[in-house]
């Protein structure tokens, strides 16, 4: 997102086939069905993963629109040096509650949803609300079948709606393939559902899950609604077979106190030389790798990379972390660091952590020197201002009711800014 190469819709907020592509390189592992050849007769599955993410970091308000492009919110900034865990687990409690996005808008099947059908949907977060206390009823770290899940929500009663007018959503075209033609609630619950976990909780690591291609999954009774049989399947989570809750989706979903990450397996082979330069003799980089290293340092060739403070400073700036920068090159090097490389590395993490903003500040000009000194140092109004040479006084914001009480206590007062 710092990149600023992703645009979203300025009223749905949603990401557009640009975004998306530009998105996709970036995964881990890339998204679900990369690899997938399908066959000419069937519909495109579409993308996962980048839509998710786009759409997950705006939920949990690390992300927001600016101008025609998302940018890292401050609380996004922070979150590229915090506890990835922690961010994770941040991100879903906010996922939980955001009404961004009604998963089910994904299902693009199923139409009427922005027409006379959207006053009949339930509220997102009681839908989710309700899966999250089913899901809290699974055994963790264990293979659970999809199916075996959706009877077992059936069986204990604890099915949820989606809509309350299930008749005003249709297949195909109006006045066709209404959704009261069938027993509409299991597959609004069933499009529901899939989508809540294959896109969004598994996108976001807490799940593990096995999937098939959704063309190659019996369609149940979808294809027995009036124009069901122009598409190839309901929606492209429908290849959905099975799933597991992981250790960080224990821990992002409440189930558990605490996480410890598993060791960050490193393919790539680097060599860092003295002279600062990173030279590649393994393995190409993974996205996630090269768009480490385009973060902190400066591509010199197809294979070298440059170590460069004025670079890494940039990157600590923006909120990188620096540190997991080193471990990295220090996991993926097959030698020790060169003298100078540690030297840098020191410096820089020195440097990035010499100055500490408190925030933004008024700054005052007395008629005099000894006015100035007055105020900085009586008992009244010294804890809210410091003097800045001669004749100036800084003031935090935060602090300036209560350096404005003081003042008036000491026989002035200061006008109010005009700005």
């Amino acid at each position: 997102m710092h990149l600023g190469k992703v645009s979203v819709s300025d009223k749905t907020l949603m990401p557009g086939k640009a975004a998306l592509k530009a998105i996709a390189p970036l995964l881990q592992g890339g998204d679900y069905y990369r690899d997938t050849r399908q066959p000419e007769e069937t519909d495109a599955i579409g993308d996962i993963k980048p839509f998710a993410w786009a759409m997950l970091l705006q939920g949990g308000g690390l992300a927001q629109l600016k101008g025609k492009k998302l940018e890292l919110t401050q609380a996004g900034q922070k979150a590229m040096g915090a506890d990835p865990a922690k961010t994770l687990k941040a991100i879903w409690k906010k996922w939980l509650k955001t009404t961004l996005l009604d998963e089910l808008r994904r299902i693009e099947t199923i139409k009427g949803q922005t027409g006379k059908g959207k006053r009949g949907l339930t509220a997102v977060s009681g839908r989710r609300k309700h899966i999250m206390d089913v899901l809290s009823q699974c055994p963790l770290e264990r293979w659970v079948e999809y199916e075996e899940l959706t009877h077992y929500i059936i069986a204990t009663g604890q099915s949820f709606e989606v809509s309350r007018s299930p008749e005003t959503l249709y297949i195909s075209e109006p006045g066709y393939g209404y959704l009261y033609d069938t027993s509409s609630w299991s597959i609004l619950q069933d499009a529901y559902l899939r989508c809540f976990l294959f896109e969004y909780a598994a996108t976001l690591g807490l799940i593990d899950v096995a999937y098939a291609a959704p063309y190659d999954v019996p369609q149940g009774e979808f294809h027995q609604l009036w124009g069901a049989d122009d598409y190839s399947f309901l929606s492209r989570y429908d290849g959905l077979l099975a799933f597991r809750i992981n250790p960080l989706g224990a821990f992002c979903m409440g189930f558990a106190d605490s996480y410890t990450a598993a060791p960050v397996a490193v393919e790539s082979t680097l060599r860092i030389l003295p002279n600062l330069d990173i030279v590649m003799t393994g393995q190409p980089l993974s996205p996630a790798e090269a768009l480490m290293m385009d973060t902190f340092t400066v591509q010199t060739a197809d294979a070298v990379w440059k170590l460069d403070r004025e670079t890494a400073l940039k990157a600590a700036e923006a909120g990188h972390a620096l540190k997991e920068f080193q471990d990295f090159l220090a996991q993926a090097s097959a030698e020790a660091f060169p003298k100078t490389v540690e030297q840098f590395f020191e410096d820089c993490l020195s440097r990035s952590q010499s100055l500490k903003d408190h925030g933004i500040a008024r700054l005052i000009e007395c008629t005099d020197a000894t006015l100035a000194a007055l105020i900085a140092h009586d008992s009244r109004t010294k804890k809210y201002c410091q003097l800045a040479g001669e004749k100036h006084l800084v003031v935090l914001l935060d602090q300036e009711t209560r350096f404005r009480n003081g003042l008036r206590k000491l026989g002035y007062s200061l006008p109010l800014s005009a700005n």
